[in-house]
């Protein structure tokens, strides 16, 4: 049986691959445009609001400033997510910068000694964030036509990372106790401001490069699977169930990539737009990952420890998302159209909201502490 199971594996990623190069053959013309969408999305987006992130994390990490804010954070962070204080760093520049700039931190600070493989497993689960400009930007201010509607996201965005941080604390992953343990000592560093700057320069266009990689190929991906009506059932799944037209194409079409995911859901009720944006917000879909797995590459660090905290922050920021709507009303009072706000929906639309949010939780947290070996803390008495 467990013979089988890799031979199942190759076969799927087989035929997936050729479907793609078949795709390719017959839809030349769609393709090209996909990746022009792609770049012109990597030049408008992803460039101006990564690239000068990816240089101050650079320097971050080449001057040793990770461990100086690491000893003034220590503390806290030990007591609130168990990881020793050199975790400050990601996490600060992963809630202001953006996917994957977090990633990308913890994976240098590793890489320099400055964080232990464990700790930097356990930040992978909250780390990770998206931006606050992107999130009150395009999020709220042209999506949901609401700076307040974007302010509110954000603070569902950080709440839910937050939390993530603080369950990441019963986590061990590489079999290590959380938390508790001394720093890791940072490696002392005499880099002089010149020579950290030229490397973090040419770090950032590396990084850079291999986020506008992901971007413009999942462009190509989510394009071809839309145009082969590939998306087709699964909105009539969700419709079936109730969701509305426009969040269910969103939501498939952010789970393969954010931006384009975000974008659909503008002039959708605010009740199903805004916990599916907080979800996709969370989540980031199957371009960030892949963004992430490439910054991670030469660390050994597993990107799967990020994947199930990203699923885990998704379906937080839903729940979140989802009674925040409800509660504070003011917050998406400024949609660009009022029927978009009311729509036909009412306050009795928060219990069966909260109700698939409970489940999509419960799925989460399923996956991300999914036995093997055991991730739990064991308590000494």
């Amino acid at each position: 049986m467990s013979a089988r199971r890799p031979m199942f594996r190759t076969l799927t990623v087989a035929l997936c691959l050729a479907g793609f190069a078949l795709a390719l053959v017959l839809r030349p013309t769609d393709a090209a445009a996909g990746a022009k969408t792609g770049l012109n999305l990597c030049a408008e987006v992803v460039l101006p609001s990564l690239f000068p992130f990816f240089v101050l994390s650079a320097l971050v990490t080449e001057l040793g400033l990770g461990g100086a804010l690491g000893r003034w954070c220590g503390p806290a962070m030990r007591a609130l997510f168990g990881v020793s204080g050199g975790g400050a760093a990601p996490l600060l520049l992963g809630l202001i910068g953006g996917y994957p700039l977090g990633a990308r931190t913890v994976a240098q600070l590793c890489e320099q000694g400055q964080l232990s493989r464990q700790d930097g497993e356990r930040l992978l689960l909250f780390c990770n964030n998206g931006g606050p400009a992107f999130i009150l930007s395009v999020a709220g201010a042209s999506v949901l036509g609401s700076v307040r509607a974007g302010w509110l996201l954000l603070g569902v965005h950080i709440v839910s990372a937050l939390c993530c941080g603080l369950l990441a604390r019963w986590l061990r992953p590489g079999g290590e106790p959380a938390g508790g343990g001394p720093d890791v000592p940072s490696a002392g560093r005499s880099v002089r401001f010149s020579q950290a700057f030229t490397n973090a320069i040419g770090s950032a266009v590396q990084s850079s490069l291999n986020v506008c990689a992901c971007v413009v190929l999942f462009a190509v991906i989510l394009r071809l699977a839309r145009l082969f009506g590939l998306l087709q059932p699964g909105i009539r799944l969700l419709e079936g169930l109730g969701v509305d037209a426009a969040c269910a194409e969103a939501l498939l079409s952010g789970l393969v990539e954010l931006t384009n995911g975000v974008a659909l859901l503008e002039g959708a009720s605010v009740y199903y737009a805004a916990p599916v944006a907080a979800f996709l917000l969370g989540f980031g879909g199957l371009s960030i990952f892949c963004q992430t797995a490439s910054m991670l590459a030469a660390s050994g660090l597993s990107p799967l420890w990020c994947l199930k905290g990203q699923l885990l922050h998704g379906c937080i920021s839903f729940v979140l998302a989802a009674a925040a709507v409800q509660l504070f009303p003011w917050a998406v009072s400024t949609m660009t159209s009022a029927a978009a706000v009311t729509g036909g929906y009412s306050a009795n639309l928060l219990p069966p909201l909260l109700g698939l949010g409970a489940w999509c939780g419960i799925l989460g947290i399923a996956v991300l502490f999914r036995k093997r070996g055991s991730f739990f803390r064991k308590k000494a008495v």
